[in-house]
């Protein structure tokens, strides 16, 4: 890996941290979403060949906050209504998915912008 991809992997990861605790600490779910679409976007910008890890790292981290949460016995402000696996479960797959599509919209955006004018 160059330094290039070791420095998009932090960020990134910083970002996921970012949305975990944002989703911990507020009960609109719009914000979240928000963010993982612009960081999801700005990661696949970045990194077009890996888009699609940066978009289920960020996305993932809606889940992940929930399980650390669960696991360092932190009450987040408020969980998902209705309480109980199936709606955890599809907060995690929409999360995931918005990531996914939020980068992968990114790097055609920097393949549109790569390409040479005719």
């Amino acid at each position: 890996m160059r330094a290039n991809d070791w420095a998009v992997a932090c960020i990134v990861l910083l970002a996921s941290a970012f949305v975990g605790y944002v989703e911990l600490h507020t009960t609109e779910p719009s914000v979240t979403v928000a963010f993982i679409v612009a960081f999801a976007l700005l990661a696949g910008v970045a990194k077009r060949r890996l888009c699609w890890l940066s978009g289920l790292v960020i996305g993932g981290a809606v889940p992940a906050a929930y399980a650390f949460a669960a696991l360092a016995h932190v009450r987040p402000r408020e969980f998902p209504q209705p309480d109980g696996l199936l709606t955890n479960i599809s907060v995690g797959a929409f999360t995931v998915i918005v990531g996914v599509v939020a980068a992968a919209c990114g790097a055609t955006i920097a393949r549109i912008g790569a390409k040479p004018a005719a």
